[in-house]
């Protein structure tokens, strides 16, 4: 093979390579979208739009702006916003029935529970 058809087949394999989907960032979209779903289909639009426009996280930086996101859910629910995050941490495990988390003293903390699953998912794949 000569230098160019290797350097050709590189840039392939490294386009595929970008293309695939994170299989985190897949899931924890979908853990979202399942707990908001709870408040109806415009509701689920309108916190969207919501936290995109007050917050600057669009759905789609959600699983990389984790910390950010659950500040946004504190800030706009409060109190309520704990039940959001076990319903997305319920949703994540659901996905994920391999995956053991065991956490320190306290609540389970959103974040958290993401970077270890994540972890996971890495190592698993």
């Amino acid at each position: 093979m000569n230098k160019s058809n290797r350097s050709l087949q590189c840039t392939i394999e490294l386009c595929e390579l970008k293309t695939r989907e994170d299989p985190f960032e897949r899931i924890f979209i979908e853990a979202v979208d399942e707990s908001f779903s709870l408040f109806g289909q415009s509701n689920q639009e309108a916190i969207y739009s919501f936290i995109e426009k007050a917050y600057g996280i669009g759905k789609k930086e959600i699983p990389h702006k984790i910390k950010a996101f659950s500040e946004a859910l504190h800030q706009c629910f409060g109190s309520g916003a704990k039940t959001i995050e076990m319903h997305i941490i319920k949703a994540l495990h659901e996905k994920n029935l391999n995956f053991k988390y065991f956490h320190r003293k306290g609540d389970v903390v959103l974040e958290e529970y993401a970077e270890n699953l994540k972890l996971f998912l890495t190592y698993l794949l």
